[in-house]
């Protein structure tokens, strides 16, 4: 998995994960509207333990 840093073109950021290129959840930050330039790509090793374990932590603490 991808973790994407997106500016837009009026200087906001964005946070995506990418599954492949051609998708992307936007999980901060608003909207890049009228386009957007990846600024910094980060590759997440889902086959490790302790990645997978946090992962899942953040998604408990945010469903409370």
């Amino acid at each position: 998995m991808k973790v994407e840093v997106v500016k837009g073109i009026y200087g906001h950021v964005a946070l995506y994960f990418c599954e492949d290129d051609d998708s992307g959840l936007r999980v901060a930050g608003q909207k890049p509207w009228g386009g957007g330039q990846t600024i910094h790509s980060f590759d997440v090793d889902l086959s490790d333990k302790r990645t997978r374990e946090l992962l899942i932590k953040l998604l408990k603490e945010s469903e409370s």
